[in-house]
């Protein structure tokens, strides 16, 4: 037997049904990134309604309360502006995704980019009953404190 490494590709390393090599590091992790960008950046669109607005720091903010779920909820939501073009400025593009993408794991934001490619941050809690519109604090409170520093990066990139 030679001591020399063998070069052929072992069994392990062949493509998977889709043509990928999943035994590489992260291979399967990024196919599925790429494959899913669309969804991964536009995970739901901004309620087309709210029951009140409100202004932090200039920015508008608006609620709702959703009574059609199983679970009535409490909505918060705040378009932050428009993903720049690709042939307009593909750094910034890219910059912008990279902060979204960032942002996936956070507990109460969840930020993204609706299918007009506007960047939006929302928040849901549950409701046991109707509640007075001051009840928004206990929702907004954590939701803005994890958001703001992520707001205020995309707004350096608008």
């Amino acid at each position: 037997m030679s001591s020399e490494a063998s070069l052929a590709p072992s069994p392990s390393a062949a493509p998977a049904a889709d043509g990928h090599n999943n035994d590489l590091p992260f291979t399967s992790q990024l196919s599925q990134l790429v494959a899913t960008a669309d969804r991964f950046l536009n995970p739901d669109t901004a309620p087309r309604f709210s029951n009140f607005q409100f202004q932090i720091h200039d920015l508008p903010f608006y609620a709702r309360h959703d009574r059609n779920n199983p679970t009535p909820q409490l909505q918060i939501w705040s378009a932050l502006g428009y993903m720049p073009f690709s042939a307009e400025s593909p750094e910034r593009r890219q910059q912008l995704t990279e902060i979204i993408c960032a942002t996936q794991n956070l507990s109460y934001a969840k930020f993204g980019v609706t299918d007009k490619q506007q960047i939006i941050v929302t928040t849901s809690c549950a409701l046991a009953k109707i509640q007075p519109p001051a009840f928004i604090f206990p929702a907004l409170i954590p939701f803005y404190e994890e958001a703001l520093p992520y707001i205020q990066l995309i707004g350096e990139y608008l």
